[in-house]
């Protein structure tokens, strides 16, 4: 389970909305840790470590939940939940080992209402996070789901030669298997596929054969 297992189309806006999330955080947390009296030049860099680990962490989060689709809503909740107490963990370990540096060379001293209080925050940021980011990727999904694909009955509007040259791609021909089947130049079999792509709105032979494969029957008609 990676990162780039997500859809090409989902994986920017998932980026996106992470950079967002998590940049509102940070400057909340800058504001609210510099009227406390905190130093803000000083404690930047662990903060941005912080968030950096955060984002890192939220992106598990959602590939975790994105694997959990068919699941009920209060399963997938709960499972959020877990993800977000785990990475409220890592959250404080992470934040204690930047005090450690921000206080060097002053040892470190662990409060426990501190840490208690940092567990209800990184709960409450990675469970708004779990909560929003399965928003955001089941509403992007229904989007790819009811977008309307190019047409099957384009199939009609092509010429001959396309028809010619989009059945035989359909039966996973290369390039130089079609030029020889139909007795063309390969470059003219590699421009006719150019123009199919354009016509039925993709970028691969796959996706255009997943396309019409309802429509293949009707290609030697």
């Amino acid at each position: 389970m990676t990162f780039i297992s997500l859809d090409p189309a989902i994986r920017p806006r998932l980026l996106r909305f992470a950079a967002g999330y998590w940049f509102i955080y940070l400057v909340l947390n800058c504001v609210l840790w510099s009227l406390a009296g905190v130093d803000l030049i000083e404690s930047l860099p662990g903060k941005l470590v912080l968030v950096a680990s955060c984002v890192i962490m939220a992106l598990v989060i959602s590939l975790v939940l994105k694997r959990t689709e068919g699941q009920s809503v209060s399963y997938r909740a709960s499972l959020g939940l877990g993800l977000s107490l785990a990475a409220a963990i890592l959250f404080v370990v992470v934040d204690h080992i930047n005090l450690l540096v921000y206080l060097y060379p002053e040892a470190l001293t662990v409060d426990a209402v501190y840490v208690g209080l940092s567990l209800i925050e990184g709960v409450a940021i990675f469970f708004g996070w779990s909560c929003l980011s399965m928003m955001l990727l089941g509403g992007m999904q229904a989007e790819k789901e009811t977008e309307t694909p190019a047409p099957v009955s384009a199939v009609s509007e092509l010429t001959a030669r396309q028809r010619e040259i989009l059945a035989l791609l359909l039966q996973d021909k290369s390039n130089k298997e079609i030029a020889r089947s139909l007795n063309i130049s390969p470059l003219t079999v590699r421009n006719h596929i150019s123009v199919l792509f354009r016509q039925f709105g993709v970028k691969r032979r796959k996706d255009l054969a997943s396309l019409l494969t309802d429509a293949e029957n009707g290609l030697s008609a």
